[in-house]
This record gives structure tokens, sequence and C-alpha cells, in this order.
């Protein structure tokens, strides 16, 4: 004879912890609450570029020598894609959505690589080339025309040589 199903409820002890039921947990921020939040934003821009700056340095480094040894490649492919990773995530919170839309054309191209040819790391290349003009010239916003038609060819470069 099957027995009734019984539901026991599951701990509630790191929600306990989380949330304080007596005041409730209140999300809307104060004014004072998203300045204080901006100021640190702005503070941390420069910490942001230098974080970029490293990462961009470091695909600059391992490329030649990706180029020169295909079995170099599928590390750097793994390297390119968490640093273009990061500064994705990077670039918006700081200001700088372009730097975001660029490392992400590169994460989306990157990401179903496993190994690459070279008309492929050529396109890796120039992705990490345009990410160092944004960052060195400090593009805020999404640029103008130039930059549109730039983000434009990296969309086609990247489904023709895919």
């Amino acid at each position: 004879m099957a027995r009734k199903a019984r539901i026991i409820a599951p701990p509630q002890e790191l929600k306990r912890r989380a949330v304080n039921f007596r005041k409730g947990l209140d999300l809307t921020l104060s004014p004072q609450d998203i300045k204080r939040i901006e100021t640190a934003i702005e503070k941390s821009k420069d910490r942001c570029a230098n974080e970029v700056s490293d990462q961009l340095a470091s695909m600059r480094v391992q490329f030649p020598n990706a180029m020169a040894s295909r079995t170099k490649r599928p590390g750097f492919l793994r390297a390119v894609r968490a640093g273009s990773l990061d500064i994705k995530g990077l670039g918006g919170m700081f200001g700088f959505p372009l730097l975001t839309a660029f490392a992400k054309s590169l994460n989306d191209y990157v990401t179903s690589l496993k190994d690459a040819e070279d008309v492929q790391m050529a396109v890796i290349a120039t992705h990490i080339d345009a990410l160092y003009v944004v960052l060195v010239q400090r593009i805020a916003g999404l640029g103008g025309r130039v930059e549109g038609d730039v983000l434009d060819a990296f969309k086609a470069a990247t489904r023709k040589f895919k």
C-alpha cells in the first residue's frame, strides 16, 4: 500500500540571516544613496581603466605566441574569452558602453571557437586593437558614426569568418 506524500518545508536559516523580518528589506534607494553609489563608481573609473588595460595587455602579449604556434591557440582563446567577458561587464558599469559593445562582439566570436585559423586570429586582433582605442581615447557613450560603422564591420566579419 502506497503512503501519502508528505511535503517538508526547506530550512529558512539563510533567509533569516539575510533579511530583517521586523523591519523588512527596503529596496528603495534614496537620492542620497544614489548619489553615494554614483560617486563611488566615478572614483573607480581609473581602476576600471587599469583593469581593462591589464586584460588587453595580457591578450596582446599572448597573441604573437598563439600566431606562431597553433598548439597555443586554444589557451589563447580561453584567455580572450575570459578577458573579453570581464571587459564587457566593466565597460557598461563605468560609463563605457562602446567598450562593452566591442567586448561583447569579441566574446560572442570566441565563445564557440576551440581553435582559430589565421584569418580568425586577425579578427580577434582587430577587436583587441579597437578596445585599446576606446580605452585610450576614453570614448564615453556609444561614440559616433565611425564607431557604429566599426561595430557593424565587426558583426559582418564575425559572421563571415566563423
